[in-house]
């Protein structure tokens, strides 16, 4: 059946109104229905073809509904919003080696939520946010990662150098830890979000599997003192 069909069959007298949504993630979503004046039940086809039962009290179940599947194809888009604090920072630098990376969270609905990663755990993150628009294997990762200053003098400018040596084999191992962190975290801030979909694997040609991170980035820094420097939003 023709998405119209239905609607042409039921009772006239409809107006078309809608509802703009704030989801708390920095996007808007409009919802449009439908109200008849004596109340009847009658359809309304969203963009996507599928029909949605608008009577009495169910509407405002339906557009929630479809809120909630708004978001979650944004979400499958752009993936969540990590914020990645470093500390350390010498003033008048930006983004230096020598600084720390001291703590990931995700930001969601207004809430935000620290990610229980350890230090080389956090390294990873950091690289493939840097490097997010262009998925790469394990060895990759790894060379990248040797070959970086940032990684080599990681935490220099504390008196206290903490860098970690990443290897191709380790990386398959803190791909797993970083979903698995990533899957608390979500659970914990209500975000039903799949964590293979933020950090994704990609199958090559020649069964070489890619990984590439699928998120919003905001970096932050702060001084020795821990006072915020500058923010570096998505880069």
């Amino acid at each position: 059946m023709r998405p119209g069909t239905i609607g042409q069959s039921m009772t006239s007298l409809v107006k078309y109104v809608g509802t703009e949504y704030d989801t708390g993630i920095g996007q808007r979503f409009f919802v449009s229905h439908e109200s008849t004046a004596a109340h009847k039940p009658n359809w309304n086809w969203n963009e996507k073809g599928h029909a949605l039962f608008m009577c009495g009290d169910f509407r405002p179940i339906a557009e929630r509904a479809e809120l909630l599947l708004a978001e979650l194809a944004w979400f499958s888009q752009t993936g969540p919003e990590l914020r990645i604090v470093h500390r350390f920072q010498i003033p008048g630098t930006n983004c230096q080696a020598g600084e720390e990376i001291w703590a990931i969270s995700i930001s969601h609905r207004g809430q935000e939520k620290v990610l229980p990663l350890s230090l080389a755990l956090r390294q990873v993150v950091n690289y493939l946010a840097e490097t997010r628009h262009i998925p790469q294997s394990a060895t990759q990762i790894a060379a990248g990662m040797r070959r970086s200053a940032f990684y080599v003098k990681h935490g220099m400018n504390s008196g206290i150098p903490s860098k970690r040596r990443i290897s191709r084999s380790a990386v398959k191992e803190y791909v797993k830890r970083i979903r698995k962190a990533f899957g608390l975290s979500f659970c914990e801030i209500g975000l039903d979000l799949d964590p293979k979909r933020v950090l994704v694997s990609k199958t090559t040609m020649g069964n070489e599997i890619h990984y590439q991170l699928r998120a919003r980035i905001e970096w932050i820094h702060l001084g020795s003192d821990g006072v915020r420097v500058d923010q570096t939003g998505d880069r």
